[in-house]
C-alpha cells in the first residue's frame, strides 16, 4: 500500500482466544502464524 500499511490478513493463518495460548504456541512451532485476540475485542 502506498501509505506504508500492510494487509495483515494475508499472512496469518490462525485467530486464537489469548486463553488458547497453548494451542496457538504449538501451531506456531509448526509454521503457523497465529494472532491472538484479547476478550473484548473485535478483529478488523
Amino acid at each position: 500500500m502506498a501509505d506504508g500499511r500492510i494487509d495483515a490478513e494475508s499472512f496469518v493463518n490462525d485467530v486464537l482466544p489469548l486463553e488458547d495460548w497453548a494451542t496457538g504456541l504449538d501451531l506456531v512451532g509448526k509454521g503457523r502464524k497465529v494472532v491472538f485476540q484479547v476478550a473484548g475485542t473485535g478483529v478488523r
